[in-house]
């Protein structure tokens, strides 16, 4: 009986071990999943990043684009729009349909002063 006892205690300790291990390996699994769910978020907008940058510097600024569109292609721009006196264009619902040309205008600037700043950017 005692044997008996004793191989019953050992059992229900490495099931428990066990378990705790399955347990362990499940919540490492969620962690790695999660994990390269975030990486492969990053990847992705890095991708996009990677892409607008490609566009921009074979093609450049041009003056049809959008002021967000601007904004969107490199972090320059919005510190180039404040020293020329244009201010929150980030924000500002305008710069979704406003053209770079037309900021120009905004700014008392010439079309072609703006443009040269921007692609200097580049």
């Amino acid at each position: 009986m005692r044997i008996r006892n004793l191989l019953t205690e050992q059992v229900t300790v490495a099931i428990r071990d066990r378990v705790g291990t399955i347990d362990g390996v499940d919540s490492d699994l969620d962690s790695i999943k999660e994990t390269i769910e975030r990486m492969t978020g990053s990847i992705s907008g890095l991708e996009k990043r990677a892409a607008a940058l490609a566009t921009l510097h074979a093609v450049g600024f041009s003056l049809d684009m959008t002021i967000h569109e601007a904004l969107s292609l490199h972090q320059g721009v919005q510190r180039l729009f404040e020293e020329m006196g244009l201010k929150g264009c980030s924000d500002c619902p305008v710069g979704n349909d406003e053209t770079l040309g037309e900021a120009a205008q905004g700014m008392g600037v010439t079309k072609e002063v703006l443009l040269s700043r921007l692609q200097g950017l580049i």
